[in-house]
């Protein structure tokens, strides 16, 4: 089974696939360095899908990352192994991120 990574701006239950419902998440807030390590060496480095709705949002995730994240807005379905990465932009400058996965 290919695991995917993806990034995107939001997350809502809808992005985890019917079959798997009833269904257990891990959502984990990263902070500081862990976004950087986290995100952009264990994560980004293997490739990922982007689902960032917004260009203004993909260019501050530039600013905090280095990693050109495009701007695509799409539908993601979430499966057992795959990450989504979402940053949710606070202020001009700032955003918060968040890891979900599925629990198996």
């Amino acid at each position: 089974m290919e695991r995917k990574v993806f990034v995107s701006n939001s997350f809502s239950p809808n992005m985890i696939s019917s079959s798997l419902l009833p269904a257990e998440l891990r959502i984990t807030e990263l902070q500081g360095w862990e976004v950087k390590e986290e995100v952009t060496n264990s994560l980004l480095s293997e490739g990922f899908v982007s689902a960032v709705s917004y260009k203004a949002t993909a260019k501050l995730m530039f600013r905090l990352l280095g990693i050109n994240i495009p701007a695509n807005r799409r539908t993601v379905v979430l499966k057992p192994g795959d990450k989504l990465i979402v940053f949710q932009k606070e202020e001009l400058r700032k955003a918060k991120c968040f890891l979900v996965e599925i629990i198996a």
